[in-house]
């Protein structure tokens, strides 16, 4: 409240509702402390000078938006949301089938590979405004799983993850349409005994034991970061360090052991490496040697000169946006969004950003091209 202000405008022929009230409401208050009528009066106060405040706002700064105005304004957002919907929802096409596609790979990798509960497998929502939660359905005779989204305001987007001997799970093509898969025996290629395990030399080491309890550290049970408040914290499976051929330290989530069977995501990259390198090693690879995909055929297409090395360290120069916290990246949607059924050669499809050996990008695009 401002004194001189409201007394200025009771001047300037603007009274106010508390200059209108007289004395009688002052007095009542002062004469009477008990405390219905010092609550009583506090409440009308409070009331009064919240009305004075919008009284002397409306004639201080009256409105200058005519009526046409404000229909005019109403037609134009309407016409600017009719615009920018359509533009919105296009670059968020693949956001259901991501979602369906990620629940359907893991859930299904989570029952028939690690041989984990269902219930123990933590679900997905969609990040809207509102989040949708997308249900698992797990057809254990057929060793799949169907994912699809419940919601009368999104497609279902339904994505089927099916499980086969030796291939472990694989998200299934659009429609009916038969896995490359499928012609291959992937019994043969499933380990027939557990390997041998490696020598333990397991010691007291409290700076080793130290890390395994932060990597261990659970997000509700970590304190909150100073400045952002946010929890820290992780969801560990498992962790086994290895030095000169021995295990020096070994640790296991409740529900998780040596036995257990996890998605090695990233760690594929390592094994095509090594596995290029014994090609390489046999001269059946020429590691300076252009790739050579019929993406890259056409008279005067870039891409052709890149070599097998450029792919190998990840500066091939193609375009590829490995983030993992939106939908719409490049990585999202080649591993479970509407691309993935372009398989590895996603990434071949990719247009060139920076010439070939001049920039390097992580990207698994390139590793599934290799």
């Amino acid at each position: 409240i401002h004194p001189e202000r409201d007394l200025a405008a009771v001047e300037d022929g603007h009274p106010t509702r508390l200059a209108r009230r007289g004395p009688k409401h002052d007095e009542k208050c002062d004469q009477d402390s008990s405390l219905p009528i010092r609550a009583y009066c506090a409440k009308e106060i409070r009331q009064t000078l919240q009305a004075d405040r919008r009284s002397l706002r409306e004639h201080a700064f009256p409105s200058r938006i005519t009526p046409v105005m404000r229909k005019l304004g109403l037609a134009l957002s309407g016409i600017l949301l009719l615009v920018l919907l359509p533009i919105v929802l296009y670059s968020q096409r693949g956001l259901p089938a991501a979602g369906t596609g990620w629940v359907a790979k893991r859930v299904c990798s989570g029952v028939f590979v690690a041989g984990r509960a269902q219930e123990t497998l933590v679900g997905a929502s969609l990040p809207l405004p509102v989040p949708v939660d997308i249900p698992a359905e797990v057809d254990l005779p057929n060793r799949r799983v169907i994912a699809r989204i419940e919601s009368p305001f999104l497609p279902e987007a339904p994505s089927v993850a099916r499980f086969r001997e030796g291939f472990g799970c694989t998200l299934e093509g659009p429609g009916d349409r038969s896995s490359p898969l499928d012609a291959h025996d992937g019994a043969a290629l499933t380990r027939k005994e557990e390997p041998a395990r490696l020598p333990e030399r397991i010691a007291k080491n409290p700076e080793l034991d130290r890390a395994l309890d932060f990597a261990f550290e659970r997000p509700e049970e970590a304190s909150a970061d100073k400045e952002t408040g946010e929890q820290d914290g992780h969801s560990t499976r498992a962790v086994v360090v290895l030095q000169d051929g021995g295990i020096v330290a070994e640790r296991y989530s409740e529900g998780f052991s040596a036995s257990t069977r996890l998605p090695g995501w990233s760690m594929a990259k390592s094994v095509t490496s090594a596995i290029v390198g014994l090609l390489v090693d046999a001269g059946r690879i020429d590691r300076s040697a252009r790739v050579g995909l019929d993406e890259w055929s056409s008279p005067g297409d870039p891409r052709a000169a890149i070599t097998w090395d450029q792919l190998l360290r990840m500066s091939s120069g193609l375009s590829f946006d490995e983030d993992y916290s939106l939908p719409s990246s490049d990585a999202i949607q080649m591993l479970f969004g509407l691309e993935r059924f372009a398989k590895g050669r996603y990434a071949a499809l990719r247009p060139l950003e920076f010439e070939p050996d001049t920039h390097w990008n992580y990207s698994s695009g390139t590793s599934n091209l290799l």
